[in-house]
C-alpha cells in the first residue's frame, strides 16, 4: 500500500519510449483509499487517478502529438477502500500509431487530503481480471521467504546443538548447592 499526501505523486513509467505495444484497448484497476480531499482553485487539483504524460506518435510521419493529461479518474472527499476499474481504447486516436506515457496517481494541489493506493493492475483488453502480484512481486516474496526460513532453520540448528550437548552431559552436572528439603515425620 503506498500513500501519497498534498503536492505527492506515485508514478508509472509504462511505456518509457514510443511504441505500439500499448496502442490497442486498455484496462487500468486499482484499489484506493482517500480522506478529506479538499479540491484545489483548478478543476485538475483533486485526487488524480490513473492520470497520464502521453505523447501520441504517428511511425510513418514522424508527427508527434503534444502532450496529453488524459485523467480516468478524479475524486474529492472521503471513501473507504473500493476497486477502480477504467477502459481506454488509445486506438481511438486517429492519425496516430503508437505512444509514450508516465501514469500518475497524485494530490496535485489539493486544498487538504491523503490517498492510498494499492493493486494497480494494466491489462490488455476490456477486462479487469482480480488482482494477482507481478512475477517479479512474487520472485521477491519467495526469496524474502526463503531467508526467513534458513533463519529459522539456523536458529532451530543452535537450540539442537544446546540441548544435545545438555543431554550428553548428563550425570557430569553437578548438582547445584543449596539445603536439601526436610522431611517431617507425621506427628513430629
Amino acid at each position: 500500500m503506498l500513500q501519497v499526501d498534498n503536492n505527492q505523486e506515485l508514478s508509472f513509467n509504462i511505456e518509457p519510449d514510443f511504441s505500439s505495444r500499448l496502442f490497442r484497448k486498455v484496462t487500468f484497476s486499482a484499489w484506493v483509499k482517500y480522506e478529506n480531499v479538499v479540491r484545489g482553485a483548478n478543476n485538475w487539483n483533486m485526487f488524480n487517478c490513473f492520470r497520464h504524460y502521453m505523447f501520441l506518435k504517428n511511425s510513418k510521419t514522424g508527427t508527434v502529438s503534444g502532450v496529453s493529461f488524459l485523467t480516468l479518474a478524479g475524486y474529492d472527499g472521503t471513501s473507504d477502500w473500493k476497486r477502480i476499474v477504467f477502459t481506454y481504447d488509445y486506438s481511438a486516436n486517429k492519425g496516430y500509431d503508437q505512444l509514450k506515457t508516465i501514469l500518475k496517481f497524485n494530490l496535485g494541489s489539493v486544498r487538504s487530503g491523503t490517498a492510498w493506493i494499492t493493486g494497480i493492475q494494466v491489462e490488455f483488453g476490456g477486462v479487469a481480471n482480480e488482482y494477482a502480484p507481478a512475477l517479479e512481486d512474487v520472485d521477491s516474496l519467495i526469496t524474502e521467504a526463503k531467508a526467513t526460513f534458513e533463519r529459522t532453520a539456523q536458529g532451530l540448528r543452535t537450540d539442537l546443538t544446546a540441548v544435545q550437548a545438555y543431554v550428553n552431559a548428563d550425570g557430569t552436572r553437578q548438582k547445584p548447592c543449596g539445603l536439601s528439603p526436610v522431611r517431617r515425620r507425621q506427628g513430629s
